[in-house]
């Protein structure tokens, strides 16, 4: 997808639905902004496959059953990685953390809000190289072939039972 645009939207899949956003192979200019999300059995948003540069802004990820971001390698096309640009990324009671990067990326993030975990044990960034799940890797092992470059700026934390856990398992 090159030149995509999807904003100002409420998209609630009411936790009948595993996905609310998904992008594989994001092309040139491919952007994401002012988006509500809420209430998926998997993530709020996954970006999977090769990426060119693609940006997320001002998004809102609520009560996704795993993580609000999943960013992974693609279950049948090739390709893992690419990089990805988010400015303002905000969400509550996401299951199991913030964001996940199962892949090569580049992931920027200027602005990362997180509360309200319902297990207390929240990853807000879980960097690996591990299988995550059927969905996406079929338990396969995932082989990373280059760094995951990770840059933060302006994050808040704002619960007593999340520790901020920046976690690389290789």
């Amino acid at each position: 997808i090159h030149n995509a645009l999807v904003e100002t939207m409420l998209i609630n899949g009411d936790n009948r639905v595993k996905y609310g956003v998904r992008v594989y192979n994001a092309g040139e200019l491919m952007l994401l902004r002012d988006l509500h999300i809420q209430r998926f059995t998997k993530s709020g948003i996954w970006l999977a496959g090769a990426h060119a540069t693609m940006q997320l802004e001002n998004i809102e990820v609520n009560m996704s059953g795993d993580y609000a971001l999943r960013i992974s390698k693609h279950p049948v096309y090739s390709g893992s990685g690419g990089q990805v640009k988010i400015y303002g990324l905000s969400g509550d009671v996401n299951t199991n953390g913030h964001v996940l990067v199962n892949c090569n990326t580049i992931l920027m993030i200027d602005g990362l809000k997180a509360e309200s975990v319902p297990n207390g044990t929240t990853n807000i960034v879980l960097l690996t190289s591990l299988p995550y799940d059927a969905d996406c890797f079929n338990n396969q092992e995932l082989t990373l072939s280059s760094e995951i470059v990770l840059a933060l700026r302006n994050v808040r934390v704002n619960t007593v039972t999340t520790n901020l856990n920046f976690v690389a398992i290789t």
